[in-house]
């Protein structure tokens, strides 16, 4: 765990905060381009993955009832029990549309490269993200939706 570079980087990160280190200029720079090319980079890497899958390996019934079960739950059930729990804390309309936006996201591209790292399933990995993506193009709009404030107030009076 100790020398995963999401978690070191985490780490640093929150040290040059706290301590309110100054950075030079150059390496400043040259962070910033750098963490520019970390999401583009993963998303060739699960891209480049899906061909060295092939085609068989990912038409395992196994695999696709985990990855429907995983995108399910991050894309569907995680918002519906999101705007609930908003609901019954008594969040105003835009609490709770960040809470949903939070919840609605796909799965972050991040959990492909720790499967890759921690040698875990990496086919889930990525065929989780890629369906949980496809859901978001239905649960992001309508959790804006329904947190907007003419409905939000109207779903707090009936429930």
């Amino acid at each position: 765990m100790l020398t995963n570079p999401l978690i070191i980087s985490g780490f640093l990160g929150i040290a040059v905060a706290t301590l309110k280190i100054k950075l030079p200029s150059f390496l400043d720079r040259s962070f910033d381009e750098l963490s520019k090319m970390a999401v583009p980079a993963a998303l060739l890497g699960l891209g480049a993955s899906f061909a060295s899958f092939g085609f068989e390996s990912l038409n395992s019934r196994n695999l696709i009832r985990n990855t429907l079960v995983c995108a399910v739950l991050k894309g569907l059930i995680s918002p519906l029990l999101g705007l609930l729990s908003a609901i019954l804390l008594g969040l105003d309309a835009l609490e709770a549309r960040i809470a949903i936006v939070y919840l609605a996201t796909p799965t972050a591209i991040a959990s492909f490269v720790l499967a890759g790292q921690f040698g875990s399933n990496e086919k889930l990995a990525a065929t989780s993200i890629i369906v949980s993506t496809f859901i978001s193009i239905v649960s992001l709009p309508l959790g804006l939706w329904v947190t907007g404030d003419d409905v939000w107030q109207w779903l707090c009076q009936v429930i």
